[in-house]
C-alpha cells in the first residue's frame, strides 16, 4: 500500500464488520461535504437532500467496493457520491418540470468548451443549472427550448411570438453571458482541463 490511509481502508475492508464497516462510514463523511461544496458553493432549499443522497452514495460505495480490484477506495467512493446526487437531481429537475440538457455537447461547443473532455453529467449540470440562473427570463427561455427540447431557433420564435432575428439575439447574448461567468467560476487549471480558450 503508497500511503497509511491504503493501509488503514485495507485493513478495514479486509474484516469488514459491522464495527469497521461504521468506522469506514465515519472516516469518509466529510468527502460528501466536499463533493458537495465544491459543486454547490450556494446554499439551497435543497442542500440538506442533496448531502443526505451523498451518505447513501458513500454506504452504497462501501457496501460494493471490492477490494481485490485494488482502486483506492476513496475514489471508488467520489464517483459514487457524485452518482447518487446526480440521480437526485434527475429525479428531482422531472418532478419540477425541468429537463436536463439534451445536447450538452453542442453547448459547450457554443461556450469555446471542448466536447470531448470528460465532464460527467452533474458536472454539466451543475454548470448549466448554476450559469442559466444567471440570464435574463427571456434569454433562458431561449437557451431551455434551444438545448433542452432541442427545437429550431424558428420554432423558438413561434413559441415565444417574436421573429427568428431577436431568439438570435437573445442567444448569442446568453451564450456570451454564460462563457463570462464560466471563465469567472473556473481557476486557471480547470480552464485548461477543460479545453477553455482564454
Amino acid at each position: 500500500m503508497d500511503s497509511y490511509n491504503d493501509l488503514e481502508d485495507w485493513r478495514l475492508f479486509s474484516d469488514l464488520t459491522l464495527e469497521n464497516r461504521a468506522k469506514i462510514i465515519q472516516k469518509y463523511q466529510p468527502l460528501v461535504f466536499h463533493i458537495y461544496h465544491t459543486f454547490f458553493p450556494k446554499r439551497s432549499s435543497e442542500s440538506i437532500d442533496i448531502i443526505s443522497e451523498g451518505t447513501l452514495g458513500l454506504i452504497e460505495a462501501v457496501d460494493t467496493y471490492d477490494i481485490s480490484r485494488g482502486a483506492k477506495f476513496k475514489t471508488y467512493a467520489f464517483y459514487k457520491i457524485k452518482g447518487k446526487m446526480l440521480d437526485y437531481l434527475r429525479a428531482r429537475r422531472r418532478l419540477l418540470g425541468f429537463s436536463m440538457p439534451r445536447d450538452k455537447d453542442t453547448l459547450l461547443r457554443s461556450l469555446n468548451v471542448s466536447s470531448s473532455i470528460d465532464m460527467s453529467e452533474l458536472d454539466a449540470v451543475i454548470l448549466v443549472e448554476t450559469l442559466l440562473n444567471e440570464l435574463t427570463p427571456s434569454e433562458r427561455s431561449v437557451m431551455e427550448l434551444i438545448y433542452s427540447e432541442g427545437i429550431s431557433q424558428e420554432e423558438v420564435a413561434k413559441r415565444l411570438g417574436c421573429t427568428p432575428a431577436n431568439v438570435s439575439i437573445l442567444k448569442k447574448r446568453a451564450l456570451s453571458r454564460l462563457r463570462s461567468r464560466l471563465l469567472d467560476k473556473l481557476t486557471r487549471k480547470e480552464k485548461k482541463a477543460y479545453g477553455v480558450s482564454y
